[in-house]
């Protein structure tokens, strides 16, 4: 959406059309979401980057500190704690070089990512939000930026 018509502290308020940041949903959130679905009913020209965390990664990612913005209220959060990722550039502010450096880490995951075309009807997309990355891309036509629907679930799994 445009960045006067959405919400304050989100990335489209931040970005607006352009190419969001790569992110996890709920980052803002003390318990994440741990699958994010979605939807499209109809194809759509904006596509959604998608990157998954390999197995090499620099250890700033669980050893540097973030201030996370929440709903309610401010958190310390690493990048990556317990095999899980939280990142979003627009609620997590580095506390110290090695977040800083994290986010650097993050911020090239797009030259590596997949990309996914919704050029079909009834197009589901899973992401894993534990140990993923996404954003979408830049919109570049118009009518896109009027017509895009895409409907989102998170689901949080069970933990024993």
């Amino acid at each position: 959406m445009e960045q006067e018509d959405a919400p304050p502290r989100t990335l489209s308020a931040v970005y607006g059309l352009d190419a969001q940041p790569l992110h996890t949903d709920g980052a803002h959130l003390k318990k994440m979401p741990d699958v994010i679905v979605l939807y499209a009913p109809n194809p759509t020209l904006t596509a959604t980057a998608v990157w998954k965390l390999g197995r090499e990664y620099p250890s700033a990612l669980w050893n540097g500190v973030f201030t996370v913005r929440g709903n309610d209220g401010s958190f310390l959060a690493h990048a990556l704690a317990d095999q899980r990722l939280r990142f979003d550039p627009v609620c997590m502010s580095p506390a110290d070089q090695l977040a800083k450096e994290a986010q650097a880490f993050l911020g090239l995951a797009r030259e590596s990512a997949h990309i996914h075309e919704w050029n079909a009807e009834e197009t589901l997309l899973f992401i894993d939000n534990r140990k993923s990355l996404h954003g979408r891309e830049a919109v570049h036509d118009p009518g896109d930026a009027t017509s895009r629907v895409l409907e989102r679930a998170v689901y949080f799994m069970e933990t024993r």
